[in-house]
């Protein structure tokens, strides 16, 4: 009996902590993961751009080199987890 119940509490314990699990990244953790991202690519990392998240809604502001340099930082950015949307004026 006592196995079944140490069981039974493991799972309520699972379960009850997967619904806050399945909210995605928080916004602090989107822009860690953006910086990290940004910090790792040598054509991005040495622009000064600012990034902001509000409930994965992620609004970038700066300045960039090159087109291409703002379509890869714009990738970069919609490819991190947890970003809903993006908006850029870059």
């Amino acid at each position: 009996m006592r196995r079944t119940g140490s069981t039974f509490s493991c799972l309520v314990l699972c379960l009850g902590f997967t619904p806050a699990c399945t909210h995605g990244p928080t916004d602090a953790t989107i822009l860690s993961a953006i910086d990290a991202r940004v910090l790792r690519e040598p054509a991005l990392n040495s622009y000064s751009l600012r990034v902001e998240s509000q409930g994965g809604a992620v609004t970038l502001t700066g300045a960039v080199g090159s087109d291409e340099a703002k379509i890869a930082l714009e990738n970069l950015v919609r490819g991190t987890a947890g970003v809903k949307s993006l908006t850029s004026a870059v």
